[in-house]
């Protein structure tokens, strides 16, 4: 009985040439795979594979990039007849590459990557909600917070935090900040270790306490040329003097931070 089936070296072969373009497999694989079926009859068979496998990464690569100039080729002469059309279509892609990039960036940050501070899947936010208006969610109030703090047996440590715009002077020309007001609690809590100086301590919280910030690497750098005697300077924020204290890492975002 003679078998149909084509011998199994063959069609292992037939496989690795996958690797190459399919224009080129289609045009000269039929070819090479007699080639390989007559030097593997005439020759040592192990040698024959050893060459043929060494030869098979560097060869098909080349087709590759071969294939590839002559698309670019055949575009850039098609896109050279028609100007305008080639205009709209840099520019299409332009767009679609930046919005992509952009949209990438954004779950990148928000998404993929982890929360820069200890214990991220343990930390939640809390919001309130008013059914009756229709309001999904909003941030709680002060003394919601202060309650929750008091009372809550649930969480190891409950902490506030929120954001405002300040003007900086005092040194140098005015300047606009993006500043978060929070809690003493909560640097320790998200175990944030400062550059230079300390965060918040707990009677700093009290109204009529000293007036005291942690700025962000960023603004030392930016503001203050990363000065190493920082700490215990005064600047005016919304014109009351205001002592620094430490330096954040960019873990906390905010230029400056304050007491809340």
């Amino acid at each position: 009985m003679t078998s149909t089936s084509e011998p199994r070296p063959n069609l292992f072969y037939r496989l690795l040439l996958h690797l190459y373009p399919y224009d080129f497999r289609n045009e000269f694989g039929r070819e090479m795979n007699n080639v390989l079926r007559r030097r593997l009859r005439d020759e040592n068979a192990v040698l024959v594979w050893i060459a043929t496998l060494l030869d098979l990464g560097p060869s098909a690569f080349k087709e590759h990039c071969h294939m590839l100039f002559q698309d670019l080729k055949y575009t850039f002469r098609a896109l050279g007849r028609a100007p305008v059309f080639a205009l709209a279509t840099i520019l299409t892609l332009a767009l679609g590459i930046g919005a992509n990039v952009a949209i990438f960036s954004v779950v990148n940050a928000v998404m993929l990557q982890p929360l820069p501070f200890r214990d991220p899947a343990r930390l939640v936010r809390i919001w309130e909600m008013n059914p009756k208006l229709k309001i999904p969610f909003f941030s709680a109030s002060a003394l919601n917070y202060l309650s929750w703090k008091e009372q809550s047996k649930s969480f190891d440590s409950i902490s506030a935090f929120g954001f405002a715009n300040l003007n900086l002077t005092g040194t140098g020309d005015p300047e606009r900040l993006i500043a978060g007001s929070l809690t003493a609690s909560l640097i320790p809590m998200l175990d944030v270790k400062m550059l230079m100086g300390r965060g918040f301590l707990p009677e700093e919280d009290q109204p009529g306490s000293a007036r005291v910030a942690v700025i962000s690497e960023g603004l030392w750098e930016r503001r203050f040329g990363r000065d190493p005697k920082i700490l215990g300077q005064e600047i005016e924020l919304n014109g009351a003097k205001t002592q620094i204290v430490g330096v954040a890492p960019k873990a906390l975002p905010s230029t400056t931070c304050a007491p809340a």
